[in-house]
């Protein structure tokens, strides 16, 4: 089972609910068998990394990637600069099948942070990911979302999925000063094609 699970559902119970069941089925013939037995997953389309830096070049991006786990509200981490990118370490490694998360800062609330075009970023555009020996992957951007900042869906951010995901989170929207929090979260979701 994957390293971090438990610690994504208590995440996602927290935070939005984690629904965890174990489907058993009685013996059947292997007709019936065949016809009711969910799909198998495809095999793995390469193993994960433990990613070292982030490039996004229609955005001018070149940063560091820091580890991050859970704060004790149950939240991730976000990175200690605004020039770095924090890597969700407790949930998938890039280029695994599910949904790997980063984060970055907009802004300090006067100057641009490392995210502060991610914005901008279009479909098909190209994210690369690579670790301290050099081995770099890369994603193309699939979609690209704005949710309230309570509202997010965590599950389709950090759940588990069949593709091989890198999804990139960062603040938008209205800050707060009182909060210190902008009102919403703009996620970018892109697969590994390499």
């Amino acid at each position: 089972m994957k390293r971090g699970i438990g610690l994504l559902c208590i995440l996602l119970t927290l935070l939005s609910g984690c629904n965890s069941a174990v489907e058993t089925a009685p013996k059947a013939s292997p007709q019936v068998t065949a016809a009711v037995s969910k799909p198998q997953p495809p095999p793995e389309k390469q193993t994960g990394i433990i990613p070292a830096m982030i490039e996004i070049p229609a955005i001018g991006v070149k940063a560091d990637i820091e580890k991050v786990g859970l704060l004790p509200d149950g939240s991730m981490g976000a990175p200690k600069g605004s020039k770095a990118v924090a890597w969700y370490e407790q949930g998938t490694k890039p280029g695994e099948r599910g949904n790997a998360v980063m984060a970055g800062h907009v802004d300090d609330t006067v100057n641009p942070a490392v995210f502060f075009d991610l914005n901008k970023l279009k479909k098909d555009d190209t994210i690369y990911v690579t670790d301290q020996n050099g081995r770099r992957l890369t994603f193309v951007v699939r979609d690209i979302q704005v949710y309230p900042r309570q509202d997010a869906p965590l599950d389709q951010i950090f759940g588990y999925t069949y593709q091989n995901m890198l999804n990139l989170i960062t603040c938008e929207g209205k800050y707060d000063p009182k909060t210190t929090e902008r009102a919403e979260r703009l996620v970018v979701f892109s697969e590994l094609v390499q």
